[in-house]
């Protein structure tokens, strides 16, 4: 079968001539003639083409999820949804789902007899939302569904910078491995498993290493079943482009067959270098540590950053929701080289001298003697130790005692010991994650409703959400059995029309245990008993987890888990998760907020003063949220800068205003420059005065969670100038709710600014208010109309207070 020739482009931004031409060199030389191209990032930028649509000419179809700024001479016909693809020009087919995966060729996307030439294509458009996520990966959940040739999408998925190269992320602006890329690219091309995943939107041509696609990053299980994953970032198609600069290429050429016509051993076949999983290993799972809400960041971003907590969570792996002092000891014992009792894991270090990549999960089951059915192999990314669990603790006894000189795999010399927590006797109790720091029994938990269910360390993460649901599902169907023992057929109850007999789970994201949630003690205490033999708990009975293997190994204890907390929780975290709502990069590159930008939105303009302005912004949290915005586009925070003080005078007068409608004023700002460079503003959200505790309670977790250390000015007459000294900087002024308010300020280094994010401020706002869901203003933006009529209200309102 010979492969299709693609070309795929980074951002056109309506740059047509330019598209034309390469596309048509490039057919026409030594490597063409080429079946398809596909391009990522906007095709189309504010205004019209430089060349008109229906004069196109294109060599070959092009395919593009991302519209960008419709040309106004466009029209594109949206009506058909069941045709993923839209003719807009001559051989130029816009994918106009948000989200898709579809066969495509030379002659047409979802033909009903594909061509040879024909790949499997998926792709996440603009504004896509997590229910578009939904539709295309339930597609990849089916049993016959292999992965597909291309995934494309116009940001980089969350995560993904764990795979370059430190001199590579340096070319990246605001490239925090905490903020940088997008949640929802990340999941879906975990779930989807492209064999090339095309991304642009930072104007840089980037090749990544291959990495995995599994379960469990580093296992011997994912690169047995699964095919590997390359990632390219291209460029943006300038015509005044340096063309030897290589590193803004906008056009990557491949080769490639697809794979349901592929030889199975051929698409498994491991590429040398591969690494684990940017998206399903360490480096993207860890969310909640110690189980409070990660304020500030999304899920995403949280299980970036809490990578670098390498204390909390050095052995990870061994056990989520165990014993936290077995940790500890097996910490300690990792650090003084001291060995365990026997168990069926060993813990092998040194992968410090192996620079080469050349110990992996396949040479290392090699040098121990093991294979993939008995023996399981652990590499944790970025690490210098990993772990190969066996089928017994003879087995590993007698590896150990083989090797305890060392163990040789390809020449580099590796040390083994015993890993602590694992089991002992090979026994049903002791496969489990570790005993639990206290289990509880019923006499500890006299009224809960609630069940703390742990996972064994043999569940893969991707497993957690099907083995939550049978775990539920077997609690209910006991309930039901228990009490409908005896009754006719016609009488039985049940969960579907009796609320007493329902259940309810609870998965904290990324953790390997969940809680299940009863309607009464009673029937918490009558579903641990059917489910485990006892009042107490346990591990899941035997003849339950041979029927319903996910069963297997788990164990169910009592919980004090208040389900208010946990409920207010989820609900506090709606808008600390914002990233999981997809929100594409504005395409615009004039300064937003300089008064003589043609992208300047005038109609939010509340008070111009002389060396400032006040206007609301874009999705207000309330009808008073404003901006105070100096004049001058000076590169300096607006506390500190030329306007400072009219600036200062604003504030006052917002505060004022705020406080005669029986509200305080929180005041922010972020002066810290973005890619998009620094328009510093000051941000004003007034607040109900029976929420200032509860600002104050937000600020201090969120702060807490990221790391940031607040400076109180405690003196009034020193100036944030002063403070600062020419420094970047974050500065709240948070109401006491008594007309006064305390000033904060944490000075930020260069560079490090996305430590704190650019939703920072508004998120604390947004959580304290009780509306987390707003986190993110693009989540509330109105209509022109409704944006007209609130600020008009807002500057009556304002003039107003003015006058009095």
């Amino acid at each position: 079968m010979g492969k299709t020739k693609i070309l795929v482009i980074g951002d056109v931004r309506s740059n047509m001539s330019l598209l034309s031409s390469k596309l048509s060199s490039l057919n026409a030389s030594k490597a063409g003639p080429f079946d398809l191209c596909f391009a990522v990032g906007p095709m189309f930028a504010k205004g019209a083409t430089d060349v008109p649509l229906s004069e196109l000419s294109l060599p070959m179809p092009v395919y593009f999820p991302d519209l960008g700024v419709p040309p106004p001479t466009l029209s594109v016909p949206l009506a058909d949804l069941e045709k993923p693809a839209a003719c807009i020009a001559p051989n130029l087919f816009y994918l106009q789902t948000k989200t898709g995966l579809a066969t495509i060729g030379p002659m047409g996307a979802d033909e009903e007899k594909p061509d040879p030439k024909s790949l499997v294509v998926s792709w996440i458009g603009k504004n896509a939302q997590p229910s578009h996520l939904e539709e295309v990966v339930k597609k990849a959940k089916h049993a016959s569904y292999l992965g597909c040739d291309i995934m494309l999408s116009s940001e980089w998925g969350q995560g993904v910078l764990s795979l370059l190269p430190a001199e590579t992320i340096s070319k990246l602006d605001d490239a925090s491995p905490s903020t940088f890329g997008d949640a929802d690219v990340a999941d879906m091309a975990a779930a989807l498993r492209p064999r090339y995943h095309f991304a642009a939107a930072h104007g840089l041509y980037v090749t990544a290493p291959p990495y995995r696609n599994g379960a469990s990053s580093g296992s011997v299980t994912a690169a047995r079943l699964f095919h590997a994953t390359r990632f390219v970032a291209l460029g943006g198609a300038d015509p005044k482009a340096d063309p030897k600069d290589k590193s803004r290429k906008f056009v990557h050429a491949v080769g490639i067959e697809c794979l349901t016509q592929m030889d199975r051993g051929a698409l498994l076949a491991e590429p040398p270098n591969t690494l684990p999983s940017p998206y399903l290993g360490q480096a993207y799972e860890k969310v909640g540590a110690g189980g409070d809400a990660n304020y500030g960041v999304s899920e995403a971003s949280a299980r970036a950053m809490m990578v670098e907590d390498q204390d909390a969570e050095q052995f990870r792996w061994q056990g989520r929701g165990v014993d936290n002092n077995a940790q500890n000891k097996r910490k300690r014992e990792a650090q003084s080289g001291g060995d365990s009792q026997p168990s069926d894991t060993l813990h092998i270090s040194g992968l410090n001298r192996d620079p080469g990549g050349i110990v992996n999960a396949q040479s290392l089951l090699a040098a121990v003697g093991g294979n993939e059915s008995t023996h399981s192999v652990r590499l944790p990314p970025g690490k210098n130790f990993g772990f190969v669990q066996f089928p017994s603790v003879e087995a590993a006894k007698a590896c150990h005692s083989a090797n305890s000189s060392g163990l040789n795999v390809q020449g580099v010399r590796l040390m083994v010991r015993f890993a602590s927590g694992s089991s002992n006797n090979g026994d049903n109790q002791s496969a489990g994650r570790g005993a639990v720091k206290s289990t509880l029994t019923e006499k500890d938990c006299p009224d809960s409703e609630v069940l703390f269910v742990n996972f064994p360390k043999t569940v893969p993460d991707s497993a957690f959400e099907e083995v939550t649901e049978a775990i539920r599902v077997c609690a209910e169907k006991a309930l039901e059995e228990a009490l409908n023992e005896g009754v006719d057929e016609a009488d039985k109850m049940t969960a579907a029309t009796e609320p007493a007999l329902a259940v309810t789970s609870k998965l904290p994201i990324g953790k390997g245990f969940c809680f299940l949630v009863f309607a009464s003690h009673s029937a918490a205490a009558m579903a641990i008993a059917a489910v485990t033999g006892g009042t107490d708990g346990g591990f899941v009975e035997d003849s339950l987890a041979a029927a319903t293997p996910a069963l297997s190994k788990l164990s169910l204890y009592w919980s004090k888990a208040d389900l208010k907390q946990m409920e207010q929780r989820e609900k506090d975290e709606k808008g600390l998760n914002f990233t999981r709502v997809r929100y594409p990069a504005d395409s615009r590159t004039d300064c937003w907020f300089c008064l003589a930008s043609e992208g300047c939105e005038k109609h939010l303009i509340v008070d111009v003063g002389t060396d400032c302005y006040i206007a609301q912004p874009k999705g207000p949290l309330n009808k008073t949220h404003s901006l105070i915005v100096p004049l001058a586009h000076d590169g300096i925070g607006a506390f500190v800068g030329s306007a400072r003080d009219e600036v200062r005078s604003c504030a006052d007068k917002l505060a004022a205003l705020a406080r005669k409608d029986g509200d305080e004023l929180f005041v922010f700002e972020r002066a810290i420059e973005t890619r998009g460079g620094l328009h510093s503003h000051a941000q004003c959200i007034p607040i109900e005065k029976g929420l200032t505790g509860k600002l104050q309670e937000v600020i201090s977790n969120a702060t807490g969670k990221l790391g940031i250390t607040m400076q109180e000015l405690q003196n009034e007459d020193i100036q944030l100038k002063t403070i600062v000294d020419g420094a970047e900087y974050f500065y709240m002024e948070v109401p006491d709710g008594k007309g006064k308010a305390t000033r904060f300020v944490t000075k930020v280094p260069r560079g490090a600014g996305m430590r704190i994010p650019l939703q920072f401020g508004r998120e604390i706002a947004a959580v304290a208010m009780g509306c987390g869901e707003k986190s993110h203003w693009k989540a509330c933006v109105e209509s022109e109309e409704a944006e007209k009529a609130t600020a008009m209200a807002f500057r009556e309102s304002f003039a107003a207070a003015q006058k009095s």
